[in-house]
């Protein structure tokens, strides 16, 4: 596989968070700025079954136990069930970009209507501009473009509440309001000592650093 593919394969792995998404797949459209072309490309640990994607789509298997890890697919055929389309597995990172058009079938099971505009009494969408004044969130000539009130002082509007808990990425909740305030580029550790957690806000050394 070209090495291209693979960093770009890479990539998706890590911006997707897909380990982390109960196997469920994760649809990403990814647009080139100077052509403005669109890829749709399915990222998931299983072909994709009763998905909505374009004919041509994309699939990278990211099942860490699958034989075929880390491989991207080209669909070449799309049948009238999910077990009769065909892939074809790809080895060059101009490939993961084809032409790509839906199947009309599919197209036309979705809904394109949007919700009514905004206003007063209704929920529905806000426009930067409506034809219904009631809808306009904010347009040429509005006051609140050229008022240069003094904004409130935020203490006078309500008192500030310190933080006391802090929330890992892992979920755990870390007490925090009996610790010494942090300095200028602290970070909050989590020391492990006895086999227990204990959470410190100090400046990194290299050797807390994984590489």
């Amino acid at each position: 596989m070209e090495l291209k593919l693979e960093k770009y394969i890479a990539a998706l792995e890590l911006t997707t968070n897909i380990h982390r998404q109960q196997e469920a797949p994760i649809i990403v459209r990814l647009t080139d700025d100077a052509t403005g072309k669109a890829t749709v490309v399915c990222c998931s640990y299983h072909q994709p079954k009763y998905v909505l994607l374009p004919i041509q789509a994309i699939w990278i298997d990211f099942n860490p136990d699958s034989d075929t890890y880390q491989h991207a697919y080209l669909r070449t055929k799309k049948g009238a069930t999910p077990a009769e389309d065909e892939w074809k597995v790809l080895y060059f990172y101009a490939d993961a970009f084809p032409d790509q058009q839906y199947d009309p079938e599919d197209t036309g099971m979705i809904s394109i209507s949007l919700p009514p505009p905004a206003t007063q009494q209704v929920h529905g969408i806000g426009y930067l501009s409506a034809p219904e004044p009631d809808s306009k969130v904010v347009v040429a000539g509005d006051s609140r473009l050229t008022d240069t009130r003094d904004p409130l002082p935020h203490m006078e509007m309500h008192p500030e509440k310190p933080a006391t808990i802090i929330r890992t990425g892992d979920g755990t909740s870390v007490k925090i309001a009996s610790q010494v305030a942090p300095r200028l580029s602290d970070t909050l550790v989590a020391d492990v000592v006895e086999g227990v957690p204990v959470y410190t806000w100090r400046h990194l050394k290299e050797s807390d650093l994984e590489v």
